[in-house]
């Protein structure tokens, strides 16, 4: 059993794998599950009444995104948070705990808070380390469902995603990638789920890490247990981002790339081919390995600058 720190790193959440062989084996290849029988290993990253605290607070609504959502349909916001219009601006003023209490209990919602890296210094440490070991950018949401129920359909993701179950379990179901590594883009294009393998059946309880590539399909249920995980969502600098900023940068002195398509096409009628070695010789006379780990250090300085018991009823998981 490893031993907890106060500051978890990127080390201590894929542990016990080292940092070589989740690079190599693992990263935007397949995903892994890692079973510690360690309810405590998150204890000190974050529990169920640090967020009980940060829900009590009063400006808890102008730090963090919050929503509820159940099988995968959002539940309208002023059904939990009072808003206010103001010259046809919505002001969230308040959190409606009874209701919240209500949808989550009676309804089995789940209740999100999104982009919740500022809240908690063991949280936005951990994030560092991630960034440092990914040259990226990522943010965490937390997630807490009660018994009996599932928040999202089944879907996979643009971005790479760690699963921290801090508190409770939750039934995972996780299947192969129908594409691969999707971007943003790809988020709509459709899959069917009985054309995939299925990789992993599994309960995830309290002090396990699942690791998801992009593009893998899953989906998660609870059953006799409420649930509480944080997901770290990951945003790699892809290849297709370096060269879309190259391009425009180059456009500031080649006037080949200001052109219209049309005038161009027109201008080149007939010897198409020439056109099209211009236009390669323009993109690759610049072109080297300097471009790729400009975006690398760019990321890492970026970097630089850069009530639970009362609403969800978890007396037993508090203690």
């Amino acid at each position: 059993m490893m031993t907890i720190t106060h500051d978890m790193t990127f080390e201590h959440l894929i542990a016990p794998l080292d940092r070589k062989t989740f690079f190599n084996e693992y990263f935007e290849k397949k995903p892994f599950v890692i079973k510690r029988e360690n309810s405590q290993f998150f204890a000190s990253l974050l529990q169920l009444k640090d967020i009980e605290a940060a829900l009590l607070a009063d400006d808890i609504l102008s730090k963090v995104n919050m929503r509820m959502v159940k099988l995968g349909d959002p539940i309208p916001a002023q059904d939990y948070i009072q808003i206010e219009k103001v010259r046809n601006v919505e002001i969230r003023n308040k959190l409606l705990l009874d209701e919240v209490s209500r949808l989550f209990n009676e309804e089995k919602a789940t209740f999100v808070l999104e982009q919740t890296k500022s809240l908690w210094p063991t949280v936005s440490h951990m994030l560092s380390s991630i960034n440092e070991a990914f040259c990226c950018s990522s943010n965490t949401n937390i997630y807490i469902s009660p018994p009996g129920a599932c928040g999202f359909a089944i879907h996979y993701d643009s971005h790479d995603v760690f699963v921290m179950q801090i508190a409770g379990a939750k039934h995972w179901k996780i299947y192969n990638n129908p594409f691969y590594l999707p971007l943003g883009i790809h988020n709509s294009l459709p899959f069917k789920t009985e054309d995939l393998e299925l990789l992993y059946d599994l309960e995830v309880e309290a002090g396990d890490t699942i690791y998801l590539p992009r593009g893998f399909v899953h989906e998660a249920s609870t059953s006799h247990d409420l649930s509480a995980h944080i997901t770290a969502g990951i945003y790699n600098t892809t290849l297709a981002k370096v060269l879309s900023d190259y391009v425009i940068s180059l456009a500031g002195r080649e006037g080949i790339l200001r052109e219209s398509v049309l005038a161009l096409v027109s201008q080149y009628e007939g010897s198409e081919a020439d056109l099209l070695a211009k236009i390669g010789d323009v993109l690759t006379s610049s072109l080297d390995m300097s471009v790729l780990r400009k975006s690398i250090q760019q990321a890492v300085r970026k970097d630089a600058k850069s009530p639970v018991r009362e609403i969800f009823k978890t007396e037993a998981l508090i203690q």
